[in-house]
């Protein structure tokens, strides 16, 4: 009968020593509140579809990398972009300050709200460390817009031992 305890005793300190069942890579953990924030995602883009918009505009400020930059490096925010959308497609893209045309496709942008939401959906999927609403309000959530669903502001931080990304992304002045 001792036998039996000290085997089962052995047993379960050494499954309760053993490492994370955790496909997380080097014990980096995802942000806990995805689940949340996918919530959040699928809800305004309910709004958003239900809306049925396909002629719109709207500014595209993205914010690449502000993670991963050396200590007391910031850099300069680019200028946001007017996106105009007609029949579901973009027909410009402009910058804001100086009217300067961006041809398309253009690597920093992502297209239609349509596209936008399925660029948020894929990121999600991926576990990031950090989902908030921005680089520096990391313990909020990202806003989606009450009325018409589309996302206002989001943050994505991904990070590990041989990579640093993040991406923020800003919408405004929907029309």
């Amino acid at each position: 009968m001792i036998r039996i305890l000290t085997i089962i005793t052995t047993s379960l300190f050494l499954a309760s020593c053993g490492g994370s069942d955790s496909a997380e890579p080097d014990g980096v953990g995802s942000d806990p509140r995805i689940n949340e924030v996918q919530d959040d995602l699928n809800a305004a883009r309910q709004i958003w579809q239900d809306q049925g918009l396909i002629d719109y505009s709207f500014y595209y400020s993205p914010r690449i990398d502000r993670a991963c930059l050396p200590d007391g490096v910031v850099p300069d925010p680019a200028p946001p972009w007017l996106v105009t959308v007609e029949d579901n497609e973009v027909i410009s893209v402009r910058n804001t300050s100086t009217d300067e045309p961006k041809q398309l496709p253009y690597e920093e942008y992502f297209g239609t709200i349509n596209d936008i939401f399925e660029y948020l959906e894929q990121q999600l999927a991926e576990a990031p460390q950090v989902v908030a609403l921005s680089f520096t309000a990391q313990n909020e959530l990202p806003t989606f817009d009450d009325s018409f669903g589309y996302p206002k502001q989001i943050y994505f931080e991904f990070n590990d031992d041989n990579e640093c990304s993040s991406r923020e992304i800003i919408i405004g002045n929907f029309r």
